[in-house]
């Protein structure tokens, strides 16, 4: 005869689930259901005849308090370059590289989705700079690297190792390694800037772009060119069309220079400011916008674009002052 004792009753949070009831002789009572808890819920015990267990409870975050951090750890998230604040400062004649993890101590009270550095390598790429020192300060997730550059306008590229460590949902420790690549480059202010190795600008300007004389070839976008301007970039070089590049003054008083050229199957629309300059490339048949590349402090990148750019060279174009009318433009 068949056992009509079920199962026991869900765990609450933190418990297992509760034991099945016996069962009868030709059948087992049924597995009570584990427990809703961060670690796991057991699933009931197996009855005397023939009844299977419980299944396990679902892992919940935050489930009675006493979480680290508002989020699980996802290694697929993390990188030193987003989830750190990396600094590169000038310290006498010495570069000073500062991580600063997820915490108080390190300026970072707000941190979602985070796991603490726990251990961290730099290593230099080359001869432009030896490591002369490297460490946690006491306490608190803060690494600070020391390095003498060649000369004091080296510059280059430093691999860093580690791991952050932290908690998934169901509060099993997780261990997230760091492998990254970066470049360190000089802007003509002297500033550093930290950029990930496939983003090292060029140092070309547009006139040598343009002219034929850069070497550095094809470029890496970082947005497309939808993302990029959607921010709302301040030298009117977003518009999508080149019909409506010729058309658009409205940033006109905010530059400097502002001219137009064709270019290798290209129509290109350059503006800039004292600071910083723009050029933004047009599919000379179709009048879609391509790609723009910036040009400022630290060099020439691609703003926005396809994953690669190639810009052409053409060093017998004429540039023409018509992106903007003859009495606009930024006074000197």
């Amino acid at each position: 005869m068949a056992g009509s004792a079920a199962g026991g009753t869900v765990g609450s949070g933190g418990k297992a689930g509760g034991i099945a009831g016996t069962g009868g002789s030709s059948a087992g009572g049924t597995g009570g259901t584990g427990g809703d808890i961060a670690a796991g819920g057991r699933g009931g015990l197996n009855g005397a005849g023939t009844g299977g267990g419980g299944t396990g409870g679902t892992c919940v975050w935050a489930n009675g308090g006493g979480d680290p951090q508002p989020g699980p750890l996802r290694c697929s998230d993390h990188s030193v370059y987003a989830y750190t604040g990396l600094t590169a400062t000038s310290d006498g004649d010495e570069i000073k590289l500062v991580f600063s993890g997820c915490d108080v101590c390190a300026g970072q009270w707000s941190c979602i989705d985070h796991g603490d550095l726990t251990a961290l390598n730099v290593e230099v790429a080359g001869s432009w700079a030896t490591v002369i020192g490297q460490g946690f300060a006491p306490n608190c997730p803060v690494f600070t690297v020391h390095l003498r550059p060649a000369s004091s306008t080296s510059e280059g590229q430093f691999h860093v190792t580690g791991s952050f460590s932290g908690a998934d949902g169901c509060h099993q420790p997780v261990s997230c390694p760091i492998d990254e690549h970066f470049g360190l480059v000089r802007g003509t202010s002297g500033a550093f800037r930290i950029v990930t190795a496939d983003q090292v600008p060029s140092k070309c300007s547009f006139n040598d772009i343009l002219g034929g004389s850069c070497q550095d070839g094809s470029f890496s976008c970082d947005w497309s060119f939808v993302d990029f301007c959607a921010s709302q970039p301040p030298l009117g070089e977003c518009a999508s069309t080149w019909s409506a590049a010729l058309a658009d003054t409205g940033s006109c008083a905010t530059v400097n220079e502002s001219r137009i050229l064709s270019c290798g199957g290209y129509n290109v629309l350059v503006r800039g400011s004292k600071s910083y300059s723009t050029a933004t490339y047009y599919d000379a048949s179709s009048g879609a916008a391509v790609a723009i590349l910036g040009n400022g402090d630290f060099g020439t990148t691609c703003s926005a674009g396809p994953t690669q750019f190639t810009p052409p060279s053409c060093p017998s174009a004429t540039p023409q002052q018509q992106g903007c009318p003859t009495d606009a433009g930024a006074s000197d």
